[in-house]
């Protein structure tokens, strides 16, 4: 199966690009006179907005500036050059495993990827295992700038501060495991995580306290290395990129971060660049498919009281100072303007198809480079399209009437259309996963499979994600067993098929969708009362599932509704999640205040 991203394509998209570069290049700049010790006049911080909506290359703008950064601004090459796109899924923060810790650190990227239906605080908890690692680079690019000595030597030293034995060679001092175990030790982060705050379970009324916040310790370890007064200041840019931010309104900790980031990094100097993804109509208020009003997301909120708010006035999600962001630090990046040229990207797919095939597939995909893809992704499992089977030839005349025919369609109706062309144990094992939201315990996915179908759903779900590229973090199970649509449409083209009987025409013995939420709320209430029997899942599988049976038993009105909150506070807090433990904890009280 070929990697099927795009060139970066138009003209639009790279002047895009070149004023999110600038923008860098001013913290960069301001971060290097404080390490010199040179007064920068103005702010050091920048933030951006790029703002369109879905499918116009918000993240992929993002992502091609680390990858401008990775390529022109890493001597040592500390970052791998390339993101980790594979297919259609798009780690915004790459894997820790894949760096190589003895190099020298020239700025440091967060990517944080807000997913819906993520619970409170649970995109910051899982980003933290990443980055990690990157703050004790960090640490030890601020200890180098004095010094001068090796990385190695330095490391080493941390490790005898902390009193954790050396290894006996270079190579495993400076691993990845050491690394970890440093950031363990020597971070706020590290050591609410490792400790699980001192492994106490607080009570539900305990956990309505207010602990000190994860938002908060980040910030705290954050500004004891970018906080140009501190002794350990690393004099390097730090990039935060916040991906998909309209899905605040699911995870609120997101703006209670981006406040504190952009309102901190303002009072201290920080040389920082926030990039922010966001849906354009979520940028104020908006109405849905159903004649819904809605208020604009969090992080809509909280920009919008840091570029007008009064400089006393508390801000709306951590309570911080507004009108930090003016002209000088804030940019908006509006995507809104289709992509001006997208030929060549996919010539690059297709050698084969002449100009007379291109132009009208381009300009049926509306400028829309994620429309693009889903028709190349469809056209890479049609053979037949193509003069002897061959996708690096022409089209045939069947085929190309058939591209059209597809490329006319909503992004939608084309993705459902890939996804009727999937195998049927494929189909299954991802529809049963669609009933339990955009993420999903694959394990659940299972007994659900086992006791409606008699039949596992692991295989199934596994080439949903390798073969047709629907769902991400399914093979990957060193971390959980949670796994996701690789992005929010995938999940609403499996309902579609769901709910307009597609799935019952085509998929033999299929049931209704009555039938099957009955099933997956009796799979629940055995999570709940036979606890012993999921004993292998873990932490985030417990989180995730915890929270769908919080979210089912209450829709039917159980009593089970407060167990299983009651359990998401106990799990939240064993995590290290205070932020989670907090929302379900007030979850619990307000069901018995109504």
């Amino acid at each position: 199966m070929r990697d099927n991203e795009l060139r970066f394509s138009g003209e639009n998209r790279k002047r895009d690009l070149r004023r999110l570069k600038r923008a860098y290049d001013d913290v960069a700049a301001s971060a290097e006179a404080m390490a010199n010790g040179q007064t920068v006049n103005g702010p050091a911080h920048r933030v951006v907005l790029i703002e369109a909506e879905r499918g116009l290359g918000k993240t992929r703008l993002a992502m091609e500036l680390y990858r401008h950064l990775s390529t022109t601004s890493d001597p040592d090459q500390y970052w791998p050059d390339t993101y980790g796109r594979i297919g259609e899924t798009v780690h915004v923060m790459p894997k820790a495993e894949a760096f190589d810790y003895r190099r020298q650190l020239p700025f440091l990227w967060w990517g944080l990827g807000v997913g819906p239906g993520a619970g409170v605080g649970s995109t910051t908890v899982g980003s933290l295992t990443d980055l990690l690692p990157h703050l004790v680079s960090a640490r030890i690019t601020a200890q180098r700038r004095h010094s001068r000595r090796e990385v190695v030597t330095e490391i080493a030293d941390l490790a005898a501060e902390f009193g954790l034995p050396l290894a006996e060679s270079a190579l495993d001092i400076a691993g990845l495991g050491t690394i970890k175990t440093l950031g363990l030790a020597s971070f706020k982060i590290g050591r609410a995580l490792k400790r699980g705050f001192d492994d106490q379970v607080p009570s539900i009324e305990g956990s309505r306290a207010p602990l000190e916040s994860l938002t908060d310790t980040v910030i705290d370890d954050l500004g004891s290395l970018f906080a140009p007064g501190t002794r350990r200041f690393a004099g390097i840019p730090l990039v935060v990129l916040v991906d998909d931010a309209q899905f605040s309104a699911d995870d609120t900790a997101v703006a209670s971060l981006v406040e504190r980031l952009i309102a901190q990094s303002a009072r201290e100097r920080w040389p920082l660049l926030l990039i922010l993804t966001h849906w354009g109509r979520q940028m104020g208020e908006w109405i849905d498919g159903r004649g819904q009003r809605h208020q604009p997301s969090p992080v809509a909120r909280v920009l919008n009281h840091a570029r007008s708010g009064y400089g006393d006035e508390p801000g709306p999600a951590a309570k911080q100072t507004g009108g930090s962001l003016n002209e000088t630090t804030f940019l908006r990046l509006d995507l809104s303007e289709p992509v001006d040229a997208l030929d060549d990207a996919l010539r690059d797919r297709f050698p084969g198809l002449s100009v007379q095939d291109i132009g009208p597939i381009t300009d049926r995909s509306g400028g829309n480079p994620r429309k693009l893809e889903q028709i190349i992704a469809r056209m890479e499992r049609k053979p037949r399209w193509f003069e002897d089977g061959n996708l690096d030839k022409a089209l045939t005349a069947s085929g190309r009437e058939a591209i059209l025919d597809l490329a006319d369609l909503p992004i939608l109706d084309v993705v459902m259309d890939r996804f009727a062309d999937t195998p049927p144990e494929v189909r299954q094992a991802t529809l049963l996963a669609s009933l339990m939201g955009n993420r999903f315990v694959c394990d659940l996915v299972d007994r659900l499979a086992a006791s409606q179908f008699d039949a596992e759903a692991r295989a199934g779900l596994e080439a949903s994600e390798r073969s047709y590229r629907f769902l991400r973090d399914v093979a990957d199970r060193a971390r959980s067993d949670v796994a996701a649509f690789n992005e929010q449409l995938f999940w609403e083209a499996a309902k579609e098929y769901r709910e307009s009987g597609q799935a019952t025409s085509q998929l033999s013995g299929w049931p209704d969708d009555a039938a099957l939420f009955a099933a997956l709320d009796r799979l629940i209430e055995s999570l709940l009362r036979e606890p012993e029997a999921f004993a292998t899942l873990n932490l985030e599988d417990h989180v995730e599932a915890l929270s769908l049976a919080s979210v089912r038993m209450n829709g039917a009105q159980s009593s089970l509704a407060g167990l299983a909150l009651a359990r998401l506070v106990s799990v939240e807090n064993e995590r290290g999640n205070p932020e989670g433990a907090y929302d379900a904890a007030q979850q619990f009280i307000d069901g018995f205040q109504e």
